[in-house]
């Protein structure tokens, strides 16, 4: 198992990819309703007491690719095809110049300063860590599974640095497949370093290595109520290489409880401030209070909170080409009912 230690903040990292079985957007509503149930419970379970895993994030990752289609061999030779397989073979040729891949990956990370062993012989902090990770990795593996997704095994060394690298340079294909193909990476060790050999921060842009990326911060998810494929348009729409990242933090059931006395007697204040006074309570004021007595009731039937932060990065090999692809993604966030904030002068911490 490939593990990232951050030497600064003192956490552990592991990677699992995850994939489909492409039928959620076919399904029905109430089974989707039920998939994205299940994800919540997967990641509600780590909203407890004795926090272990202190961050969950998933980033799907997509780039436009050029798919070679052979055309439909003829069961009679050189005779004509008949007109289903013409038609399909004219699909597949007008659809291959607008193919799509995508790459979803989940990390967790646990915090060795938090990790508290039982052990009647001490062990090292880091060594304990590891073990509570992998144990992490293994429920939350089964969990996912449960809710109908395809999990991998843990991404070896040298896949996450193949990872990294290929989100970082995603257009540097001839190198990417040397490095796949080395020895090394068929032994599954290290096949080079994660960093990139140059990295430039400018106002608009990060130049990493021969690409450019630019990052937004989701500054507002939907407010209305959304069915639950609505995150096709984000995921699906456009056809450049983009990265949509949303981390998770759990936040412990004592804490959430705190935060929700904390936020409803200030708005009771607020509120009872405002009457005294002959102010008028705000439509936007009352809409908070219903949001926080949600929360309440939520917490007393059990659901875990969970802080997060949407992310999103999106690459070319030139500026213009830059440019081009952030305005078509932008419109088609906003479509989505995603609001998106430039990371001006902070592009470098997006990507």
């Amino acid at each position: 198992i490939g593990v990232v230690h951050d030497m600064r903040t003192g956490l552990l990292t592991a990677v699992l990819r995850v994939t489909g079985d492409g039928q959620f957007s076919l399904s029905s509503p109430d089974v989707q309703d039920s998939r994205i149930s299940m994800w919540g419970d997967a990641l509600g379970a780590f909203c407890r007491e004795r926090l272990s895993v202190c961050r969950v994030t998933w980033q799907e990752w997509s780039t436009s690719t050029n798919v070679d289609t052979d055309e439909p061999a003829s069961a009679t030779g050189d005779a004509p095809l008949d007109p289903a397989a013409a038609d399909y073979r004219d699909l597949v040729t007008c659809a291959a110049p607008r193919s799509v891949a995508h790459d979803t990956l989940v990390s967790l990370s646990v915090d060795v300063a938090a990790v508290q062993t039982r052990r009647a012989k001490p062990i090292d902090a880091v060594a304990a860590g590891l073990q509570l990770l992998t144990e992490e990795l293994r429920l939350f593996t089964v969990r996912l599974e449960a809710a109908g997704l395809r999990i991998d095994a843990p991404l070896s060394p040298a896949e996450l640095t193949l990872a990294v690298r290929g989100r970082s340079a995603p257009f540097a294909e001839s190198q990417h497949a040397a490095l796949s193909a080395s020895l090394a990476a068929r032994l599954g060790v290290s096949v080079g370093d994660l960093s990139p050999m140059a990295i430039r921060s400018e106002w608009e842009c990060v130049r990493v290595d021969r690409a450019i990326h630019r990052s937004w911060w989701i500054e507002g998810w939907p407010r209305a109520d959304v069915p639950a494929v609505w995150m096709d348009l984000l995921l699906l729409g456009g056809h450049c290489t983009r990265t949509v990242t949303v981390v998770f933090e759990p936040v412990s059931p004592s804490q959430s409880a705190r935060s929700v006395d904390e936020a409803s007697v200030a708005l009771e204040s607020a509120e009872a401030s405002k009457s005294k006074r002959g102010f008028r309570v705000r439509a936007s004021e009352r809409r908070q209070r219903e949001e926080v007595e949600r929360r309440e009731h939520e917490l007393v039937a059990g659901h875990g909170e969970l802080a997060y932060c949407g992310l999103v990065t999106v690459s070319a090999p030139t500026l213009d080409e830059l440019d081009d692809a952030a305005a078509d993604f932008e419109q088609t966030a906003s479509h989505a009912g995603v609001q998106l904030r430039p990371l001006e002068g902070r592009h470098e911490q997006g990507w």
